[in-house]
């Protein structure tokens, strides 16, 4: 029974002892019920990214996460998503989750920027200047 709004409680934290939420991925959000993304939605416009990485799991089915995948996007926040799974077998729920948003008409230009460019940016480090 964990609240719905925990992942922007979780964020709140973050930002109150100076984190930049830019270097942030809040995880579980293909765990929310329903297929609403406006959870997910609050996070990226605060700048974090958001983590799909229970794809393909037995709690929720996948099509309600294409459709809230794809709500994500049509607001504008392709560039805040991150797909992983965190199973340590069956490492082919990624891809096969990827084929879903594909035939959902996901772009090709979208799913780069998805698989590529936001792990890339999200996994870059930059050390301060001194």
């Amino acid at each position: 029974n964990v609240p719905r709004d925990i992942a922007l409680r979780q964020l709140d934290v973050y930002e109150s002892v100076g984190v930049n939420p830019r270097r942030l991925a809040i995880g579980h959000m293909d765990s929310l019920p329903g297929k609403e993304a406006d959870i997910m939605i609050a996070l990226a416009k605060r700048g974090a990214f958001v983590g799909f990485d229970r794809v393909r799991g037995d709690t929720k089915s996948d099509e309600d996460r294409v459709v809230r995948v794809l709500a994500f996007l049509e607001a504008g926040y392709v560039e805040h998503l991150l797909l992983s799974s965190d199973t340590r077998k069956d490492f082919s729920r990624v891809a096969r989750f990827v084929q879903q948003l594909q035939a959902a008409g996901v772009s090709a230009p979208m799913l780069h920027t998805i698989q590529v460019d936001n792990p890339r940016r999200f996994l870059a480090f930059v050390p301060k200047k001194s």
